[in-house]
């Protein structure tokens, strides 16, 4: 399960490591900070992913192909990836995976304060894994998107790029190596 969350964790590792990682340019903190923006602006969103393996970083042939989708409401989240779905609200986390055939119901206590949730929200270790970030590439595309390249050199992905529309800052891509 941890593995396959990290794949939604690993935005907010690359926009948290984009603005705290003091060796960025300001154009590239404003970037992240507007991207942030264009989620926390809608409380009801909704969209369609699709994951592709490959072997390595040159390899051309798709090894497997799986789709997901994210809907946020006002505060609830559902998500699917591949076979696993997980929905988020204040009250609850339930994970449903159909392959294992399980299902888990994890409750949240109220008595945790805000940074608690938030610190529980994430597997990693974030502050551990933006020391991680060794450096950061910005390339324009087209005239409507833009992406960063950020480079791991020692962590489960080596390297992140993060293409967005240089309008909406909306994320439209990422490859993780």
């Amino acid at each position: 399960y941890r593995k396959k969350e990290m794949k939604k964790y690993i935005v907010q590792l690359v926009l948290t490591c984009a603005i705290v990682t003091s060796g960025f340019s300001q154009v590239a903190k404003d970037d992240f900070v507007k991207i942030n923006k264009a989620y926390e602006t809608h409380s009801n969103l909704s969209f369609d992913m699709k994951y592709e393996m490959y072997k390595n970083k040159t390899a051309t042939k798709v090894v497997s192909v799986q789709s997901g989708e994210t809907k946020l409401k006002e505060g609830s989240r559902y998500m699917r990836i591949g076979n696993v779905e997980s929905i988020d609200n204040p009250n609850y986390h339930v994970i449903v995976d159909h392959t294992d055939k399980n299902i888990t119901v994890l409750g949240i206590q109220k008595d945790e304060d805000e940074t608690t949730v938030k610190a529980n929200e994430s597997p990693v270790d974030l502050e551990k894994l933006l020391g991680l970030c060794k450096k950061i590439e910005f390339s324009q595309i087209n005239k409507s998107q833009n992406c960063y390249d950020l480079i791991f050199p020692s962590a489960e992905y080596s390297e992140v790029k993060l293409f967005f529309n240089s309008t909406t800052f909306f994320i439209e891509k990422m490859i993780f190596y």
